[in-house]
């Protein structure tokens, strides 16, 4: 992988390696931020797991979520600074394939672009 950026941790404001219990714990927080009303945050830490997603050494790693976060990284990784928009319906239990390349557009513009929103 060509990115330089270190991988996530449990708070987005400092970096390091997230073991897999830490990037549930995130995917975790991002849902008790959601319940909240606090959707841009919970945008910032869906980025974070992507990103520590990024940093496993597996070729390919099966992620098993609600719909949010299938939406804002779908959304995220065509370009849209919107984590809810373009795409809103997202369908169960139907996979959403994320290439590399995808995965590195949508995880740093929901961990970083969005946050200066």
């Amino acid at each position: 992988m060509d990115d330089a950026r270190p991988p996530a941790s449990p708070d987005p404001s400092r970096p390091g390696r997230l073991s897999a219990a830490d990037a549930a714990a995130l995917l975790a927080e991002g849902d008790r931020l959601l319940a909240a009303g606090d959707h841009l945050e919970a945008a910032v830490r869906y980025g974070r797991a992507l990103e520590s997603l990024l940093a496993r050494p597996e070729a390919t790693i099966l992620v098993v979520v609600h719909e949010i976060p299938v939406r804002y990284a779908l959304n995220a990784a065509e370009g849209s600074d919107d984590p809810d928009s373009p795409h809103h319906s997202i369908v169960n239990a139907t996979p959403y394939l994320f290439g590399e390349e995808r995965l590195i557009a949508a995880a740093g513009r929901l961990s970083t672009s969005v946050r200066g929103r």
